[in-house]
C-alpha cells in the first residue's frame, strides 16, 4: 500500500474539507483502493492551518509554503485552493496558469492548484443540486450566479460561521459524483484531471 502524503494551503475550511473528502474517495474512483491511500501531513497542516486566510494571503504564501512542504515535510503532493471570485472560466484558467508558473519546476507536477469558479461554494452548490434533483440530467448552470447566492443556497444564509458550515460541507462531500461534477464544472474538471495525472506520475 502506497501512502501519499499531501499538504494544503487555501482560503477556508470548506476548501480543505472538500479536498480531504475528495482524496479519500479518489482511490475507489481509480480502482486503486488496495494500492494507495492519501494522508494529510500533520506537521505541515499545523504550520499552515487556516487563520482567516483570503486570496491575498494565499497568493503571498503558497510558493514558499510549497517549497517548505517538499523540502522539509517531504510531501508527495501539494494542493493550493484559491477562489476566482467572479464568473469567467477563461480568467480562472489564466489565474491558475499564472500561479502554476510561480512554482519551482522541480515541483510543478506535484503541485495542484484548484481555482473554483467562482468560489468553493459553487462546487458545493452543484453537489447539493444533484442531491436535491436525483435522476435529472438537465445541465443547470450555477457558476454564473453570485457568491452570495451560492452561499445562501449551500448554507441557508449569505454569511455563516465555520461551526455552521463545516457539517454541511462534510455532508455534501461525503459521496462526490466525480464524473458528474466534471461534466458540470470546468474548473472542477481541471482540478480533477491534474490530480489524476499527478497521482499517475507518482505511481509510475
Amino acid at each position: 500500500m502506497r501512502q501519499i502524503t499531501y499538504g494544503f494551503v487555501g482560503e477556508d475550511v470548506a476548501q480543505r474539507i472538500f479536498l480531504d473528502n475528495y482524496l479519500q474517495q479518489l482511490p475507489a474512483y481509480l480502482n486503486k483502493t488496495e494500492v494507495i491511500v492519501f494522508t494529510p501531513n500533520q506537521g505541515f497542516h499545523y504550520e499552515y492551518k487556516l487563520h482567516d486566510n483570503n486570496k491575498d494571503s494565499v497568493d503571498n504564501l503558497f510558493v514558499e509554503a510549497g517549497r517548505i512542504g517538499f523540502l522539509q515535510y517531504r510531501l508527495d503532493l501539494y494542493f493550493v485552493g484559491r477562489d476566482c471570485d467572479h464568473y469567467n472560466p477563461a480568467d480562472q484558467a489564466v489565474l491558475r496558469r499564472e500561479m502554476e508558473s510561480k512554482v519551482d519546476t522541480r515541483w510543478q507536477d506535484k503541485t495542484i492548484i484548484f481555482v473554483p469558479v467562482q468560489c468553493i461554494e459553487h462546487w458545493l452548490w452543484y453537489l447539493k443540486w444533484n442531491c436535491d434533483n436525483p435522476g435529472i440530467t438537465k445541465n443547470e448552470l450555477l457558476e454564473n450566479k453570485s457568491n452570495f447566492l451560492a452561499k445562501e443556497a449551500v448554507y441557508g444564509r449569505r454569511k455563516t460561521t465555520t461551526k455552521r458550515s463545516e457539517p454541511i460541507v462534510k455532508d455534501l462531500t461525503e459521496h462526490i459524483p466525480i464524473d458528474w461534477l466534471c461534466s458540470r464544472s470546468e474548473s472542477f474538471r481541471a482540478f480533477h484531471q491534474k490530480t489524476v495525472a499527478s497521482v499517475t506520475q507518482l505511481l509510475a
